[in-house]
């Protein structure tokens, strides 16, 4: 079998990755531009998305004619619209909640295996080498630092989530076009 006849199987769809590059690409714009307000409205389209996938599988539940068990279905669809419905009500309520445990998980991470890290070095001096403390103590000062100034650090987290976003769409974008062109 030549090589020339073996294809991706996203081949064809090539341009759908590089449209879904640049729909982060902008996303992460606008969390540059305006982070609170881009965070507000992902908040109202999550709310959206989840009334919407609410009723797909409360009709499903309903009229579906292979639906294998359609008290889950509709269950789930219950469920998934009324979270919606709350978000919709207090969208950047929702998402500052959520924002701010994952803020507190990776300030209390950090501070945790620094401090083990630390303690590490300080059990078996002999096999662990001077930059794991540094690196200990730098995670733990991080984490006292994000402690002491939570607003700005979870702007930051976001600025640092919109790079992120930015570098994987201009991948996505090259990715597209080596599917385009190479399969």
């Amino acid at each position: 079998m030549s090589t020339a006849s073996i294809s991706h199987p996203r081949q064809g769809l090539w341009w759908l990755v590089v449209l879904q590059g640049i729909a982060v690409i902008i996303l992460s714009i606008f969390l540059f531009l305006r982070p609170m307000g881009t965070v507000f409205l992902i908040g109202i389209f999550l709310g959206l998305y989840l009334i919407f996938n609410g009723l797909v599988d409360i009709l499903f539940a309903f009229l579906g004619k292979h639906v294998p068990d359609r008290s889950w279905s509709f269950l789930k669809g219950v469920l998934s619209a009324f979270f919606g419905g709350l978000i919709l009500l207090a969208p950047f309520v929702f998402l500052q909640g959520l924002g701010w445990t994952f803020f507190l998980f990776v300030a209390f991470s950090l501070l945790l295996f620094g401090g083990i890290r630390v303690l590490m070095k300080r059990k078996d001096m002999n096999k662990r080498r001077a930059s794991d403390v540094v690196v200990g103590l730098l995670m733990i000062l991080l984490g006292l630092l994000m402690l002491a100034a939570p607003q700005t650090s979870l702007e930051l987290l976001v600025v640092m989530l919109a790079a992120w976003g930015g570098i994987t769409g201009v991948m996505m974008i090259i990715d597209g076009f080596d599917l385009r062109l190479n399969y």
